[in-house]
């Protein structure tokens, strides 16, 4: 094997010599872009996350105040569900956000709802019911649906 004497691998290996920063600093450069993207990316992320809670919170604080005004009025209190369905069909036409709005009892017997429901309910044995009876506090129900209940 010849070694490096030949004019054509000395100048192969200047070329290399000199070719190698240039590449390590693209590659440098390509990294730090990357993570700066990355950083911008985390943090608008993080901002968006941050408004989706506060417009979560929003949205929880509005149905909080619905609920403890439905349970100041008389009719809601005396879980009278002759006079209370009309309250809340009405109430329902002008919340769009809601899909029902339903009265129970202390013993969990949906009472009155806004929109009539095909049978009878019975929330007694829904944990976020028994936690609201013990709070006395609005309670958050995980979203599921519910076949044959």
């Amino acid at each position: 094997m010849k070694r490096l004497t030949s004019l054509r691998s000395r100048l192969l290996v200047l070329i290399l010599v000199a070719v190698l920063p240039a590449f390590g600093l693209m590659l440098y450069t390509h990294l730090e872009h990357r993570r700066a993207a990355v950083a911008v990316a985390q943090d608008e992320a993080l901002r968006i996350a941050r408004i989706a809670a506060s417009e979560q919170n929003d949205v929880f604080q509005d149905a909080r105040r619905v609920a403890f005004t439905l349970a100041h009025l008389p009719d809601v209190r005396a879980l009278n569900a002759q006079a209370c369905r009309p309250l809340l069909a009405e109430l329902l036409s002008r919340s769009p956000e809601y899909t029902n709005i339903s009265v129970a009892a202390p013993t969990g017997d949906v009472v009155c709802t806004g929109i009539p429901l095909a049978g009878s309910i019975n929330l007694g044995d829904r944990e976020y019911f028994q936690r609201a009876l013990t709070t006395r506090d609005v309670a958050i129900s995980p979203s599921r649906r519910r076949v044959g209940r």
